[in-house]
């Protein structure tokens, strides 16, 4: 039925502009299982396009007139370690032992908090608020305290690194993405993924204000099943 209902969103479209339709799926072995429906129903090949979240945010970029190369993950873990170098440089040493497996999990967190649509500024103000009247009690307010100071000003430097790099990140492509004003990659999206409190693999609250912003989009569809939504999914 879900399928169906995919289909009946594709089917739909303008026929003038059914190639720039993209259907979000969360895995590829979803886009095949779908894509197998669409065949058995007969949903003309050149109307869609089966993209997971990474791959959807790669065609945006293919599409995007003048946009700077990506950053590689790797090449983000260099610009971190040197973020956080400068930094414990700069006088806020770091309250653990940076080692590369961390780097990578403190990038991570980094990602998480963008894609939550925080920026770094709230973090900062948010544990420092929290924190800061049980420093001078509690050893593990205090041990955090010093925590947030490393990561927010190693975050900062890591940005402006981003910046200066002349490329970009997901977070960098989103921000390109609002302000371009021509034509868009595509007219009209599909999702069928839950967000990140349903399912691992779903879309952030990043992702769904970009495509409820995205200049040119014509139509979004939310596509779930009762189970999901039932969930808190609706909210």
């Amino acid at each position: 039925a879900m399928h169906r209902a995919i289909a009946s969103c594709v089917v739909t479209a303008p026929a003038s502009k059914a190639s720039s339709v993209a259907v979000i799926v969360p895995t590829s072995g979803a886009a095949e299982a779908l894509h197998r429906t669409f065949e058995s129903l007969s949903v003309p090949g050149g109307r869609f396009e089966l993209v997971s979240r990474e791959d959807f945010y790669a065609r945006l970029h293919e599409r995007l007139p003048l946009a700077p190369p990506m950053l590689s993950p790797f090449e983000r873990e260099v610009l971190l370690t040197r973020a956080a170098s400068a930094t414990i440089a700069g006088g806020t040493p770091a309250p653990f032992k940076l080692r590369p497996g961390l780097i990578v999990e403190i990038l991570a967190f980094y990602d998480e908090l963008r894609r939550r649509d925080k920026e770094v500024a709230d973090f900062d103000r948010l544990m420092t608020d929290s924190l800061q009247a049980s420093v001078e009690i509690d050893r593990g307010a205090e041990r955090l305290f010093r925590q947030t100071q490393f990561l927010a000003q190693a975050f900062s430097r890591f940005e402006s690194l981003v910046e200066a790099s002349g490329r970009l990140d997901e977070h960098a492509l989103r921000r390109m993405l609002l302000a371009h004003a021509g034509p868009p990659a595509y007219a009209r999206v599909v999702v069928s993924v839950a967000d990140q409190a349903a399912d691992p693999r779903g879309l952030w609250t990043a992702d769904f204000d970009c495509l409820a912003r995205l200049p040119g989009l014509e139509s979004l569809d939310v596509i779930a099943t009762e189970n999901v939504l039932a969930a808190g999914f609706h909210q």
